[in-house]
Order: structure tokens, then sequence, then C-alpha cells
């Protein structure tokens, strides 16, 4: 069994921050209009960061969390684009 090493900086690494911020202005920013690169540039943030808190998390809650969200059709493209197995 391949041995998990745990993100030391968390919750003050990158991830944690793009988690944070997105969600926040995801959830608050309805009223935002998107251009199609923006969002892509910034669901692949979101993507990267769900991927390393489903790996190297030290929280089990953000792990669980992140792998729910991962299995979501939502992320398909960033799947097929990604050198990870998912």
């Amino acid at each position: 069994m391949r041995r998990r090493e745990y993100c030391s900086m968390w919750p003050r690494c990158p991830c944690f921050e793009h988690l944070f911020t997105w969600g926040f202005v995801l959830r608050n920013g309805e009223h935002l209009i998107w251009d199609r690169e923006h969002l892509q540039a910034v669901e692949d943030l979101i993507f990267f960061a769900l991927c390393c808190a489903e790996y190297r998390c030290p929280d089990r809650e953000v792990r669980s969390f992140a792998k729910r969200q991962l299995a979501k059709s939502l992320w398909d493209d960033q799947k097929s684009r990604s050198i990870m197995e998912h």
C-alpha cells in the first residue's frame, strides 16, 4: 500500500486558499457574468485543488468532500486532460 504524505501546510496552502476563495465567489456571485476562458481557468484551479485535497489533506472530512465533488460529472473534462488516474 502506498504511504500517504499529508500536506504540512494545510490550511495555509494554495489549495485551501483556492477552495475557500472560489467557493465564496461562486456561492455569492450569481450576478457575475463569466467569459468562457476565465471560467475554464477557475474550473481548472478548483479541480487541481480538489485533487490535492483528496489525496494530501490531513483533514478527513475535507478529503471526503473533495472525493465526493470529484465524482461528479462536472469534472469529466478536467479528468480527461489530467495525467492522474481518477
